[in-house]
Order: C-alpha cells, then structure tokens, then sequence
C-alpha cells in the first residue's frame, strides 16, 4: 500500500518520524542518569566535607585540652584545700572556653565523643576532698547543650554533669552511679538503668534536677523535695523530711505533693501541674536550673 509518498510505505515513515522520538528519549535517559549519577556524587562529597570539617574541629579541640594537660590542667598537685588554685582555675577556664566554642557548632555524636575524651582524661571526674563532696572538676559543663546526645552504654560514674540540658538524652545501660546531675534537666531522658546501678551506695545525685516525663527512675537515687519529677509519679520517702512526709499524707487522694512549690500549692492536682506557666504565675518557685532555661 502507497500513501501520500513516493516508494515509501507507511512502516518506512513510521520509521523516519520515530527516529527523532527515539533520539530525544535516548538524551533524556542519559541526561537523567547523569543527573542522579552527579546528585550522588554531590551528596557523597559534601558528606565527606562535613565529616573531614568534623574531624577537624574534634582533632583542634583535643591538641588544644592536651596542650592545658602539658600545662598543669588535671594535675593534682593544682588543688589545694579541696579547691583549686589560681593557676588551675584558670586553665579550667580555658578548658571550658575551648568547650563552649566546640559545643556551638558540634554534632550529637561530636559530643559523644567530647564526652568521652574528657571523662577518660578524669576532667568530668567528681572528686571527693577529705570525705565532703566538694564539685572539684577540671572541666565544668554547666549550662551546655547536651540534649538528644546518646550517652548510652558509658562508664560515667562519679561524673559531674550538673546544670546541664540532658533533655531526651540517652543513659541507656550507661553506669552514672555517684554521679551529679544536681539541676540538670533530664526532661524525656532515658536512664534504662538495672537497679543494681542504684543502690544506696551506688546512686547518682539528682537533686534540683528536672525529671519530667523521664522513662525510669528508682527510689534510691539521690533526689530530694527540690527535683522536678513527672506527673503523677510520687516522691520517694527517703527524698523528703520527717515533716515534708507528713505534708504529703495530708493531700487528697487526686492530689500531687510537689514540695518544690509555694507552701499553698504543695498538694495541686495532676491537670495544674501540667501547665509550668500557671506555676510561675502563682508564684512558685522553680530550680536554678529552670531559671537558667535548661
């Protein structure tokens, strides 16, 4: 059959008009690869940049903690009558100087790591001075932004991590006994702890601390009237005084002792609790730590 051209058939111009359909589909397969084949190699490279940019700060901020050690920094013969000298307390200065730059651009894992380092260096290592618990730490963390950071399946004890943000953050199988976290904020923290991590004489010390919505907590931590705790989880007789104990057995049964508030809203119940602003509209008082927006 001939239609409209000269020896040609309809197979053959179907043949012609296809080859530029097939000629622009080949481009566009290959200009397709190409692109996800550069986006690939974008995403690879800046990858490696950010963790050649990581390696760097974490490898600057270890040569700089080194060159305070060469320099005194975690030498005991610096304390003097349970507190450091002048020339300590400088380089513990520095130390924490150095801290805060790094902590203003790390990683969660980069602080894993910083952790780590200066726990493994003894300058997060709560030291006791003749038989008083005296905050000697070479490095002190206070204020910083440790929140959402894994400090899972960690030897921390004695650790002082004090008035530090530790919110949603991870001590899952870690061993933190003796340690301080006085007026930290360990809201959504979990500390997944057997209980032999705190017995009596194994416990870490959470007073002034904001437990709220915290996962696991045992009676024989540390804490005390001061600590924040979750809704509806009642305070531990040995956190509280004779007279404090007695206060609480006097709330009504739907009632929460929170001895941390205004003597006249010790006993609140659960839905005033749930909303921080009506405390601190009543007149409440609220920890250091909470003053301090951890």
């Amino acid at each position: 059959m001939k239609w409209g051209i000269k020896d040609k058939s309809v197979l053959d111009l179907i043949s012609i008009l296809g080859l530029p359909f097939a000629a622009l589909m080949t481009g566009l397969y290959f200009t397709s690869a190409s692109y996800f084949q550069q986006s690939e190699k974008d995403t690879m490279e800046a990858k490696q940049q950010e963790e050649a940019q990581s390696s760097a700060r974490l490898q600057s901020y270890f040569a700089n903690i080194t060159s305070l050690t060469m320099r005194g920094l975690g030498d005991s013969q610096l304390i003097y009558e349970c507190a450091l000298t002048n020339e300590g307390l400088r380089l513990s200065k520095l130390a924490r100087a150095y801290t805060n730059v790094l902590f203003s651009t790390a990683s969660k894992k980069e602080k894993r790591q910083v952790i780590a380092f200066l726990y493994s260096g003894g300058f997060l290592y709560r030291k006791v001075c003749n038989n008083i618990q005296e905050q000697i730490t070479w490095v002190d963390l206070r204020g910083l932004d440790l929140s959402e950071v894994d400090l899972s399946r960690m030897v921390l004890t004695h650790v002082n991590l004090h008035y530090t943000n530790l919110s949603s953050s991870s001590f899952v199988n870690s061993a933190v006994g003796w340690g301080n976290f006085e007026g930290a904020n360990l809201s959504n923290a979990n500390f997944g702890l057997s209980k032999s991590y705190y017995d009596e004489n194994y416990s870490a010390a959470l007073s002034l601390g904001m437990l709220s919505n915290i996962f696991t907590i045992d009676s024989s931590t540390l804490g005390n009237s001061k600590t924040i705790l979750p809704i509806q989880m009642e305070y531990p007789d040995n956190w509280l005084t004779e007279s404090e104990r007695k206060h609480r057995d006097q709330c009504p049964e739907d009632h929460y002792y929170r001895p941390y508030l205004a003597k006249k809203l010790q006993c609140v119940h659960g839905d005033f609790l749930s909303n921080p602003n009506m405390i601190e509209e009543d007149g409440a008082w609220l920890p250091f730590g909470h003053q301090l927006g951890l």
